[in-house]
């Protein structure tokens, strides 16, 4: 179902409803005061291009601290 705006001639009031009909209907009933609202188009907004729907994953930052592997951490000194 189509949700399309109206805006009240009487009070101003703009509220949204569910049209069950494909095509824009012409007029509505406020809600606030009974009086006359006609449908508003609602503006159209393109999505930008290079956006994508889902929000890429922010960096967790890491709770160990990374520091590059030299080999000296695995030598065992042994006395002879």
């Amino acid at each position: 179902m189509p949700i399309y705006e109206f805006e009240c001639e009487k009070c101003s009031f703009r509220f949204e409803q569910f049209v069950p009909r494909p095509e824009p209907p012409s007029n509505s009933i406020c809600p606030r005061c009974y009086g006359l609202a006609p449908w508003v188009p609602s503006p159209f907004i393109p999505k930008p291009e290079g956006l994508s729907r889902e929000p890429e994953p922010a960096e967790k930052p890491s709770l160990v601290k990374e520091e590059p592997f030299t080999g000296e951490e695995d030598k065992e000194v042994v006395d002879i």
